[in-house]
């Protein structure tokens, strides 16, 4: 299977499209909560995740939110929860200088993977970490690395994205010696940090991944807006796909990645993030191109 699945918040049909096509690991619906569409995914053999949206709020009383937040899931999901593999935590809720909040969230994480074996009865990914943070600092979530190496299905989430593609700055910061800066496959970094301190049962869940101009400070737009051009615009995104693609089946540290996105609501469709049908089969077929390989 394909580790390049991908997510949907509005459009649900399109994501079963490119899981009939792709036929990924792993898919999320954001808010889906149709039993048809977990059904169509579990014909398909493609795992399925539930993400609820907007974040359950966890500031005070972290294990008492995290037994509230699973048992609101438990209700929304009632209806499918049969046909699912994972449920999602919240969503990039914690940065690496929030450093008052780190103890926080990392026992929100913890008794979160807790609570949804406990009441779901499924696993969790947790934390969702930013594009940027927590690379070689990502040993500050102790408790929520040691719920993960515990159970060894649960997963830790993470974001990736880079501009104007998804390698060059990992390539630049090669260059310059950083180990590819905080970026796309700054998974690297964190693996060897986490399976340093001891945890060797620790994967990944790539929860977004892509070309977004908001991680070099631009507004977030996707990789339609990297070239006026559509076409240099697709070639420039097949490029970076491949590249990612090559890397994510040479881990085993990762167990899918989700680009973002399809079946996106109108706003992110407009600023040039939806992935287009016709990039399913080449995604299905994907050839590393040799320039931009690892």
């Amino acid at each position: 299977m394909n580790k390049l699945g991908a997510q949907c918040q509005m459009r649900s049909g399109d994501l079963l499209d490119y899981c009939r096509v792709v036929k990924p690991k792993a898919a999320m619906g954001i808010m889906v909560q149709e039993r048809n569409f977990y059904r169509g995914l579990a014909d398909l053999h493609v795992e399925s995740i539930y993400r609820h949206w907007p974040n359950f709020w966890w500031d005070t009383a972290p294990e008492q939110r995290a037994w509230e937040a699973v048992s609101a899931l438990k209700q929304e999901t009632a209806d499918f929860r049969d046909l699912l593999t994972w449920v999602c935590g919240n969503n990039e809720y914690i940065y690496s200088f929030d450093h008052a909040r780190h103890d926080i969230a990392d026992r929100f994480a913890a008794a979160l993977i807790h609570e949804v074996h406990e009441q779901l009865g499924i696993h969790a990914i947790v934390l969702n970490l930013n594009t940027g943070h927590f690379r070689d600092d990502v040993l500050v979530f102790g408790r929520t690395l040691a719920a993960l190496n515990e159970c060894g299905e649960c997963r830790l989430g993470w974001h990736e994205y880079g501009w104007p593609t998804m390698y060059q700055q990992y390539c630049d910061g090669l260059q310059e010696g950083n180990d590819g800066m905080w970026h796309a496959l700054r998974w690297k970094v964190a693996s060897r940090t986490i399976h340093e301190a001891g945890y060797h049962n620790v994967k990944f869940a790539i929860t977004e991944c892509g070309i977004d101009g908001g991680v070099s400070g631009l507004d977030n737009l996707g990789w339609r807006k990297v070239h006026d051009d559509l076409g240099m615009a697709l070639a420039n995104y097949r490029r970076s796909l491949a590249w990612y693609m090559d890397a994510l089946e040479r881990d085993p540290d990762v167990d899918f990645a989700l680009v973002f996105g399809c079946g996106l609501n109108d706003d992110w469709r407009g600023k040039g993030f939806e992935l287009p049908r016709d990039l399913w089969e080449w995604i299905r077929d994907y050839k590393i191109y040799p320039e931009v390989k690892l």
